[in-house]
């Protein structure tokens, strides 16, 4: 079988410093150590930020709208879509982490080009679609129309009961408690599904 490829969407990316960002780092260079290929879509936080960069075997991509302020990563929802089109044919899945902002671009462009789409959860609401109510829902592109959501706490998927019934089960990979020594024990977990979700 060839090589698999995956997209990893993501608001923020290396070398911002953060919780997300460090596990979204790891997660690519854990799928790029088993073989997959790797490429990041993010935004471009900082202008002196190139907009192409290479981290070993991991490309990534960083995209409009440049500089800081919270409400710029919604800008994400019009430059990430034409990026997912264009690149269509360097990824086998998208790998969404945190969906509030780019969980709309991705389930359209996963639709439109028939590619299975994983939702990481990292916020209460995401889940459920609580975030979703006048979005994605409306649009009927619900979390649940992606292959599947997953999320490293256990206090989200516990809080997000309330999902309607769908045609996958939602996953919990938790910051068990070697977590605390090790801080990459679980986002190596989830990257062990992850490549299991695809020979599966």
């Amino acid at each position: 079988m060839a090589p698999l490829n995956v997209c990893v969407l993501t608001e923020t990316y290396y070398p911002v410093v953060g919780g997300g960002e460090t596990q979204a780092q790891r997660l690519a260079d854990g799928l790029s150590a088993l073989g997959f290929g790797v490429l990041v879509l993010t935004r471009r936080s900082d202008p002196a930020l190139a907009r192409l960069e290479h981290y070993g075997a991991v490309r990534v991509h960083r995209l409009a709208p440049a500089g800081a302020g919270h409400l710029k990563k919604w800008g994400l929802l019009l430059t990430s879509f034409p990026m997912l089109i264009r690149l269509r044919r360097q990824y086998d899945l998208v790998f969404v982490s945190g969906f509030r902002a780019v969980g709309l671009p991705a389930v359209l462009a996963s639709k439109l080009l028939h590619k299975p789409c994983i939702l990481k959860a990292d916020s209460l609401g995401e889940m459920s679609g609580a975030f979703f109510t006048d979005g994605l829902a409306r649009l009927r592109l619900h979390p649940r129309r992606c292959r599947c959501v997953c999320s490293l706490y256990c206090a989200i998927c516990s809080s997000d009961k309330r999902m309607p019934s769908s045609p996958f089960r939602p996953r919990s990979v938790p910051n068990w408690p070697p977590a605390a020594s090790n801080p990459s024990a679980s986002t190596d977990c989830l990257t062990a599904w992850t490549h299991a979700s695809f020979v599966r």
